[in-house]
């Protein structure tokens, strides 16, 4: 029901932004109806996140300073980049110094030890605990994003207003779908309609409904069979096949759960005018670990491949040593991305164990596909549909097993490794 309460915002505020932002833009009288339009957008964004309790008023006034001071400065290099990208990078490199005491440091308990001395952060931290707001992660990912782009040169001539408006959309803050800036410059700078039709406004709820559907009544549902919901004393006394029935229903909830809420934030960002990307596509159909990530928190994904992936790989084919060491070649880019992303969902030694066994599963499929399929089982195994079952039922389990690693606390785990060490 809370999650309902939260969503009712924006599905109310919407029509009369739209209408309001229409005709600021139709306005072309004024020189300033297109920011005044982006303007009253940006609030929205801001109220609703207030009003829905996922910011305190404190936290909206820090970040709106700290990131609107940046969209300023990228805006204000481009006639001038002397010093405007000094100021730009400082300000970026605040935004994640920030990010890193507030997910890690602190959490890790780092900043009163020994080898961190830093014990004033903490306190400094202290006193301002109460500016952090929900997201700040997911807007952590699209600032590198945009940042790398920009120094590039794939941005051109951002506006401040859009690029705060885009960071705050109130949809996609707290988990995706991760929107590129191109993506969305290039939506926003088209005429608003005066009204939303017919037919997106269809698209809207059938989207909406659809995310209703399998995050409260099948993944809500089969939540109390997974291996999440487990105590202590429960995981200490289940038989390994219920332990892995349990993990597989957690795949399966977590699916429902989270391309339920893409759905919803898909569905509502149309009411917006926004076509936020697709983020799932059948990822348990997948007949292997590469197939799956392509179908699997898509925008996410792909952030990894283009950002961390990709140059990783290209760097060390650079590197005279590849030549002698090609399977070190192959297995370091995806090993390297994935244990970076399981230490960005947070600081948990779990994450750490979920990225790894996803970054050396890459490197298998990896290798894999280099020895092209000469035998008759090999063939079979990638032509036949038998073998695309058995790839997908492999992919699955493989994946429920590192979910395990993603879902449960460290004393859960402890109590599983010792289970495990006690039968070998």
């Amino acid at each position: 029901m809370a999650f309902l309460l939260q969503l009712l915002p924006p599905l109310l505020l919407c029509f009369p932004v739209l209408l309001l932002t229409h005709r600021l833009r139709c306005a072309q009288k004024l020189p300033f109806g297109r920011e005044a339009a982006t303007a009253v957008f940006l609030g929205a964004q801001l109220a609703l996140l207030y009003l829905a309790r996922l910011a305190p008023a404190s936290g909206l006034v820090l970040m709106l300073a700290l990131l609107g001071a940046f969209g300023l400065a990228v805006r204000k290099s481009q006639t001038a980049p002397t010093p405007w990208r000094g100021i730009a990078a400082a300000l970026f490199s605040a935004y994640l110094v920030y990010w890193l005491i507030e997910k890690y440091l602190i959490p890790w308990g780092l900043t009163g030890s020994a080898m961190f001395d830093i014990s004033w952060l903490h306190t400094l931290y202290q006193g301002a605990k109460g500016l952090a707001i929900v997201g700040i992660s997911f807007m952590g990912f699209k600032l590198i994003h945009f940042f790398l782009d920009w120094r590039s040169g794939d941005i051109d001539k951002p506006s401040p207003g859009e690029f705060l408006a885009w960071l705050f959309f109130f949809p996609s803050i707290i988990a995706g779908p991760i929107q590129r800036f191109q993506d969305w410059q290039e939506q926003r700078a088209l005429p608003a309609p005066a009204w939303i039709g017919a037919d997106r406004l269809a698209e809207g709820l059938q989207r909406i409904i659809t995310g209703l559907f399998l995050k409260f009544v099948l993944g809500d549902t089969i939540y109390g069979l997974s291996i999440e919901a487990m105590n202590v004393e429960v995981l200490s006394s289940a038989s390994w096949a219920e332990l892995a029935l349990a993990a597989a229903c957690y795949s399966l909830y977590l699916y429902w759960d989270f391309s339920g809420y893409s759905h919803i934030a898909i569905g509502t960002a149309l009411f917006w005018g926004i076509r936020l990307p697709e983020n799932f596509n059948h990822p348990f159909v997948a007949r292997n670990l590469a197939e799956f990530w392509n179908r699997w928190h898509i925008t996410f994904s792909e952030l990894l491949r283009d950002y961390i992936f990709y140059p990783l790989s290209m760097a060390i084919r650079r590197k005279p040593w590849s030549r002698g060491y090609p399977v070190l070649a192959v297995c370091i880019p995806p090993i390297v991305t994935f244990l970076l992303a399981g230490i960005w969902h947070g600081a948990a030694l779990g994450f750490v164990f979920y990225g790894l066994i996803h970054g050396v599963g890459l490197a298998v499929v990896a290798l894999l596909k280099r020895r092209k399929a000469a035998t008759r089982f090999g063939i079979w195994w990638q032509q036949s549909r038998a073998g695309h079952v058995g790839g997908a039922a492999i992919t699955f389990a493989y994946v429920s097993f590192s979910f395990i690693f993603f879902c449960l606390p460290s004393q859960s785990l402890a109590v599983l490794g010792k289970r495990l060490l006690q039968v070998w």
